[in-house]
């Protein structure tokens, strides 16, 4: 009988201890990440961006949408040339950087999803990320040029306007990574099995 209450006396101090544990790992704040999901049309880079966001409960911050959001342009209406001019691509990933501090002071992961073909685009966020002292990962997606082209062909009611004649001209204007991107720099085929690498990554 004696042995018996022991027993239950050490069961439920065991029980309590993992219940502080469990509430001390709930309570704690959690780290906030960044994720830069980047690459040409059509090379996966939003299923990526999405699916990303729901391993690490980020916010999804699509160029696609912020363009269009900016404009006053419904998301399923096709943009003109002048919404994707210079000036309005600047405008837009300096709107994604403005969103990137608001949530991330907030305490909330964030993913960003857009080309990125500029390195003074990258750079931004690299020292964005240095001054609030938050992770920067960047992902580069891309596919062999015979799917993107597929891809574009097939895509329907999806907020980005690209099509296949735009991808001569990224290819042409993207701006390769330098040796300090590569250190965190996932390259990552989206025509291979693209989770179980990304799912090694976020272990």
């Amino acid at each position: 009988m004696i042995n018996d209450n022991l027993r239950r006396k050490k069961s439920f101090q065991e029980q309590t201890t993992r219940f502080y544990q469990l509430a001390w790992e709930y309570s704690r704040p959690k780290p906030v990440l960044c994720w830069v999901v980047s690459g040409f049309s059509g090379s996966g880079k939003s299923i990526v961006a999405s699916w990303l966001a729901q391993q690490i409960g980020a916010i999804h911050i699509r160029s696609d949408a912020v363009r269009k959001q900016m404009s006053g342009i419904a998301l399923d209406q096709r943009g003109d040339d002048l919404l994707y001019s210079q000036e309005n691509t600047e405008r837009t990933y300096d709107r994604m950087l403005q969103l990137l501090d608001d949530l991330s002071s907030q305490g909330l992961s964030v993913v960003l999803d857009a080309t990125f073909g500029k390195q003074e685009f990258r750079a931004k966020l690299s020292n964005w990320s240095v001054q609030k002292n938050v992770v920067l990962k960047f992902v580069q997606c891309s596919a062999p040029e015979s799917v993107l082209i597929q891809r574009l062909r097939n895509r329907k009611h999806d907020v980005s306007d690209a099509t296949e004649d735009l991808l001569p001209i990224q290819q042409r204007s993207f701006e390769p990574v330098t040796t300090a991107e590569q250190l965190s720099l996932i390259s990552l085929d989206t025509t291979t099995d693209w989770k179980k690498i990304l799912g090694t990554a976020l272990q």
